[in-house]
């Protein structure tokens, strides 16, 4: 008898990794007893009248922080509930783009990679304008990818407005066109 070999589910295992640790960086954030630092609670001023754009930065932090803090009110860890929401669908968008590219094993080691960064860690623990860069920099990222294999409006869309989102995160976001 010959052994059949299994090829791991990697989408599987990809989703309980970013399931699992994304829910303990949750309760771990809600236990943190850390305040917000100087940059956090300023963001969090901002929540508080929401508008298109302030002193130092474009609005889409605050958008965030609006949101998590108008569902959960507003603890420390509610103003920082976005970034340990963010992570993990970053990582899965890596994990979806490097699939693409290359094989759904490629995908996970992508998504690990991100998802266990140091920095990941870090940020996943505060509030910062990064976090939301990241995010339309990964969605932009793919949809560049697609485009490229499929040549599609929906795709050329999803880049288009994942530039326009992430410059409304970061202006960093206007590196992105140099690709």
């Amino acid at each position: 008898m010959t052994k059949i070999s299994q090829q791991p589910d990697y989408h599987r295992w990809t989703l309980y990794l970013l399931f699992g640790l994304g829910l303990a960086r949750l309760i771990g954030l809600y236990f943190s007893p850390l305040n917000l630092h100087g940059d956090e609670a300023q963001y969090w001023a901002w929540s508080r009248d929401l508008d298109l754009g302030y002193f130092s930065k474009p609005p889409m932090i605050a958008w965030v922080i609006g949101t998590t803090t108008s569902i959960f009110g507003n603890g420390e860890w509610a103003v920082r509930m976005s970034s340990p929401l963010l992570h993990p669908i970053i990582a899965y968008i890596l994990f979806r783009t490097a699939r693409l590219l290359y094989d759904e094993r490629t995908g996970f080691w992508a998504a690990c990679a991100y998802f266990l960064m140091p920095a990941v860690w870090l940020s996943s623990g505060i509030v910062s304008t990064d976090v939301a860069l990241l995010l339309f920099w990964a969605l932009g990222l793919s949809a560049f990818f697609h485009v490229r294999e499929t040549p599609r409006m929906k795709w050329a869309g999803l880049l288009g407005i994942s530039i326009g989102f992430g410059m409304l995160s970061k202006y960093a976001m206007l590196f992105f066109c140099l690709l």
